[in-house]
């Protein structure tokens, strides 16, 4: 498998990933809470659209005074080591992948440790936190990708 070349995370960017995807959890349940209220097709679609996390991430960030795009390269490597270990059934997640209908690729990703992706100062940091990462995680990957 080629080798990933992931984005360092610190400390201090995991904890603005804590802060930034509860405040995304926040955005999405007000999302939909006015989609469910809206009166025409054209207000649903934008309640809609703004539960998206090209939406919701960008407002998080700024809501936890996190530059917006390390809070979207933190974001995305850390959703990718939690994605990996749900599939494989290493943390209690919502996620299920059916591996006979997976690519090569996906196969490959599920047989490493999704730790060995990332710098050694970042895995560390993210192993440390996991324990309150992974509900949060939880809960926004059940809301959006699960219709919660």
């Amino acid at each position: 498998m080629e080798s990933r070349q992931t984005f360092a995370f610190t400390e201090a960017d995991l904890a603005a990933y804590e802060r930034g995807l509860a405040k995304e959890i926040q955005l999405v349940r007000a999302a939909q809470e006015r989609a469910l209220s809206a009166a025409t097709p054209q207000e649903r679609a934008a309640a809609a659209q703004s539960q998206w996390e090209d939406q919701t991430a960008p407002e998080a960030a700024r809501a936890v005074g996190h530059p917006p795009d390390r809070y979207r390269r933190t974001r995305e490597a850390v959703n990718r080591v939690l994605q990996t270990l749900d599939f494989q059934g290493k943390i209690e997640g919502p996620m299920q992948l059916d591996t006979t209908l997976a690519s090569p690729e996906m196969r490959q990703r599920l047989t490493i440790d999704p730790f060995s992706e990332l710098a050694p100062a970042s895995a560390s940091a993210l192993r440390a936190r996991l324990g309150r990462l992974v509900p949060i995680w939880v809960e926004y990957v059940t809301l959006t990708a699960v219709a919660g």
